[in-house]
């Protein structure tokens, strides 16, 4: 899926994620009452008060409330779910939350808090009373190796900012992404994974000056091809909508969704694609009889493009080489990535041990589809 975080309402400015939960929780740690509205145990039936149910955008902080009776409730209202009388059951918060993804049990905890027992708790808790099994995640301010790990949290999650004190990794938002995808499914084998939050920022983690140079969107397009084809179960979600959509930055999904359209992952693994200039990432996945593949210049980033202003050169005359196909004929289908259409195809012929193709000569990045037509 392809998706855009929006900040929680409980920021009044276009202030960080994280701003806003270290505000959240030092009124917790110093032990004041925000006013109680309400908590997810009143919608499961516990003995509160009638009132209005009311949370920012993790609707399970207020079942930590109510399973652990912490004397606290968070006034930040959820759109629509508003209920007049105690006691709901479990087939009515079932409907309600048919169509969510899942549970987000926080937003950028400390993943140094002990938080074991309360996810196995919780995550037991759900099972008894959720019945569309929606999966579970929780997100922390810096990638939690155990929390990937834990067998109650079903999607593996990271939050991710690139700021100046990154220094090399501020300029290669492809390179970042690698990495942090490689993180998860290290951590994370055989779950969903996500980059829950992402974007440029500046030291303080605000809304970078250089997010606001890139007005043709050079990061935003590569981060989402990068991330689509790295090993994530999603696009990497950008947290700065507001600013994306100021740039009207919207179209660079469609060409993705296109290319995407008609392709399923489940059952691939990771590409065996090497090109031999050294300018060139391939990223992709493939089965036994297809493949599916981005190639992206080195030179490409959004440093050199929006920065240093230096365009990348046309790459031509390069062969890719893919391992691990079955022997057959197969059809190449190259597309454009800021179009989203189809620019040409050739048909080749796997003998050997690696299928070579051609690539059509291309500035910035490429994709390609790779199926079989005859064994």
């Amino acid at each position: 899926f392809l998706m855009i975080r929006r900040p929680p309402r409980s920021t009044p400015s276009n202030s960080s994620a994280a701003s806003d939960v270290y505000k959240r929780q030092k009124l917790i740690n110093a032990g004041i009452k925000i006013p109680v509205l309400a908590t997810v145990g009143e919608m499961l039936g516990f003995p509160i008060a009638k009132t209005v149910f009311a949370n920012e955008e993790s609707v399970l902080l207020q079942l930590l409330i109510s399973i652990y009776a912490i004397p606290l409730a968070s006034p930040y209202p959820v759109h629509g779910l508003i209920f007049s009388e105690p006691g709901i059951g479990k087939t009515t918060i079932g409907l309600l939350y048919k169509h969510y993804l899942g549970w987000e049990y926080f937003n950028e905890i400390d993943p140094g808090l002990p938080t074991d027992r309360f996810y196995d708790d919780l995550g037991a808790y759900l099972e008894q009373i959720d019945p569309y099994k929606h999966l579970r995640t929780t997100s922390t301010w810096h990638p939690s190796a155990k929390d990937c790990r834990h067998g109650r949290l079903d999607i593996g999650q990271l939050h991710h900012y690139m700021r100046p004190e990154t220094k090399d990794d501020y300029k290669d938002e492809v390179a970042v992404l690698i990495d942090k995808t490689r993180f998860l499914r290290e951590h994370a084998p055989g779950k969903p994974v996500l980059i829950g939050e992402f974007g440029l920022a500046d030291a303080k983690w605000g809304l970078s000056n250089d997010m606001k140079r890139d007005n043709e969107g050079v990061h935003f397009h590569n981060c989402l091809w990068a991330s689509a084809f790295a090993g994530s179960s999603g696009t990497a979600m950008f947290w700065w909508w507001d600013q994306l959509d100021r740039q009207n930055a919207y179209h660079h999904y469609r060409p993705l969704a296109e290319f995407l359209s008609d392709i399923s992952f489940v059952g691939l693994k990771p590409i065996k694609a090497t090109a031999p200039n050294d300018r060139l990432r391939a990223l992709g996945y493939q089965g036994k009889d297809s493949a599916y593949m981005w190639l992206a210049d080195r030179n490409a980033i959004w440093w050199n493009q929006v920065v240093d202003k230096r365009e990348p050169a046309e790459i031509r005359g390069v062969t890719v080489e893919i391992e691990g196909l079955d022997p057959g004929v197969y059809k190449a289908e190259w597309w454009h990535t800021y179009e989203g259409t189809a620019i040409g195809n050739e048909r080749v012929t796997l003998i050997d041990d690696s299928l070579r193709i051609s690539v059509p000569s291309f500035k910035g990045d490429i994709a390609c589809k790779i199926k079989i037509e005859e064994n």
